[in-house]
């Protein structure tokens, strides 16, 4: 079972194509898309910009961390075979899913700072775009939702 499990997980992984945030022009849609939706002043705009480049910066690291925890991962797994001590593996598994909470930490933060420096009118419509996207980006998953109305 435990094989099976370990197959499947690096299945997913290595033909899970690789999404790069640095994508040409991307950052420029983003930022045109929420200064149309939100309206945003030239403040905002640069504030924006700012917080955006700062959320990159924090999770380009941890992604950078996750990648290579999975590699050790892949390469213990290539090389343990059927002796495959668990305790080792259970740590490296533990380190990546420690890993992808400070990214979904990192997540929430940046989104809450994206959001204290919106209008009560602004905050709305922005609530509804991380929802829209959110569920898009998870409706495989079942109708989950992403409130991001509180104060």
């Amino acid at each position: 079972m435990l094989i099976i499990n370990v197959i499947t997980l690096a299945t997913i992984w290595l033909i899970r194509p690789p999404f790069d945030f640095r994508t040409p022009g991307q950052g420029q849609r983003v930022q045109q898309f929420f200064q149309q939706e939100l309206n945003l002043t030239d403040n905002q705009q640069q504030t924006f910009r700012q917080l955006r480049r700062q959320h990159f910066q924090k999770t380009g690291q941890i992604r950078g961390t996750l990648q290579q925890l999975r590699s050790e991962y892949f390469d213990y797994l290539a090389n343990a075979g059927s002796k495959a001590d668990t305790t080792q593996m259970d740590s490296i598994i533990t380190q990546i899913s420690q890993q992808q909470i400070r990214l979904e930490k990192e997540m929430f933060q940046h989104l809450s700072n994206l959001r204290a420096i919106l209008d009560d009118q602004q905050k709305k419509k922005f609530s509804e775009i991380i929802e829209t996207a959110f569920r898009h980006r998870h409706r495989h998953q079942g109708r989950q939702r992403f409130n991001l109305n509180q104060n």
